[in-house]
């Protein structure tokens, strides 16, 4: 039996945001698990905590990238940049 429980916007968002400092660096699955996660919770954040997620990311990136260091592994740098590009692309969506 599948049952849903309702979480409110900040707890949704303090779990999200948790979770993707969390996986930050991580060398498993946790990079892949937390793109899932934006993908299907993020839309249910507001902007300015989207905003911050989007931020937290593309600052990490940043710092691996001056380091000339993948942030994980290769293939986790790559999963972190497209889940940036997500994060981009719901805020985006919601100016249209």
């Amino acid at each position: 039996m599948k049952r849903s429980t309702r979480v409110q916007q900040m707890d949704l968002w303090v779990m999200l945001l948790g979770y993707v400092r969390y996986a930050m660096g991580r060398m498993s699955t946790a990079p892949g698990m937390a793109q899932d996660l934006v993908k299907h919770y993020g839309p249910g954040c507001n902007d300015q905590q989207l905003k911050q997620i989007r931020d937290e990311i593309a600052a990490e990136l940043a710092t691996y990238d001056r380091m000339s260091k993948p942030l994980g592994m290769n293939c986790d740098h790559r999963t972190w940049q497209q889940t940036l590009a997500l994060v981009e692309a719901q805020l985006l969506a919601r100016q249209t």
